[in-house]
């Protein structure tokens, strides 16, 4: 269960990140907001989780449905197809 100051503050931010009047969810992928959440998440990532800094970290969409493709996929010796 979440605190309600961490409800609260989420969802105030989900219209209006940290003050800025743009909703987080329409913002722009080369601002400086963004950057700082993405370096935030990346860097509690690899602490929570030991991953080294010769590893690379991808947040990427698609669930489940990514998941299954990409283990065949990544499985795969070169030039061989699926």
């Amino acid at each position: 269960m979440l605190a309600e100051d961490v409800i609260s503050r989420a969802k105030n931010e989900l219209f209006n990140y940290d003050g800025t009047g743009v909703p987080i969810m329409e913002a722009n992928r080369k601002s400086q907001h963004y950057s700082e959440i993405m370096s935030t998440a990346e860097a509690a990532l690899r602490e929570l989780m030991s991953i080294p800094n010769n590893y690379k970290i991808l947040f990427m969409q698609g669930g489940a449905d990514s998941q299954y493709s990409a283990v065949p996929l990544n499985l795969l010796s070169e030039h061989k197809c699926a």
